[in-house]
């Protein structure tokens, strides 16, 4: 009886550890969304300090998920007559984070996205070069920026304006294509 309860335990054990694992996860996730969005807008100063008027780049998050899988295998083994009795317990874990993303395409957006890139690639908040640890940092090529944490408020700024940027665009793309229309009877026009 004794040997089925350790796996058993251990089955409840890793159902506990798996849970604590995603929402680990998870919280990590929501913070990577905000590191990936300052990465973007130093990615795009980053290009415009080397290339002045570029055409910029910006990626719509639309969701993410985490998917953790854990496997657990025991295995018994009895040898007749009773010479040997042999107990084994493997274990498995595996994880993924992944992103649904959209480009922005529409020229008009990316335009306006161009005017705010060029206003703020030469901010003096800004620096050229490898920063120092837990500075936020971007790249172009050879070009390198970061923004120390004291002016990390600048540089929030700046990728709310981007971000609003792009809500105006979703909001126009919306309004292009009118209502949704759902599946179903076609209204009758009259008698």
């Amino acid at each position: 009886m004794k040997i089925f309860f350790v796996p058993l335990l251990l089955s409840i054990l890793m159902a506990g550890c798996t849970s604590f694992q995603l929402k680990r996860s998870t919280l990590a996730q929501g913070k990577t969304l905000t590191e990936l969005e300052y990465e973007m807008v130093l990615d795009n100063l980053a290009m415009f300090r080397e290339a002045p008027n570029s055409l910029p780049w910006h990626l719509k998050i639309a969701q993410g998920s985490i998917t953790i899988n854990d496997n657990l295998n025991p295995s018994f083994s009895h040898t007749w007559p009773t010479i040997s009795h042999t107990l084994s317990l493997s274990g498995t874990r595996s994880w993924q984070d992944s992103w649904t993303v959209t480009p922005l395409v529409d020229d008009k957006f990316l335009g306006q996205l161009r005017q705010i890139y060029n206003q703020y690639c030469r901010a003096d908040w800004i620096h050229e070069g490898f920063g120092p640890p837990g500075s936020f940092g971007g790249h172009f090529r050879q070009t390198y920026i970061w923004v120390s944490r004291e002016n990390v408020k600048d540089l929030t700024d700046v990728t709310l304006l981007v971000l609003h940027t792009q809500v105006k665009a979703d909001q126009a793309a919306s309004a292009k294509l009118g209502p949704a229309l759902l599946p179903g009877p076609v209204p009758h026009a009259g008698p």
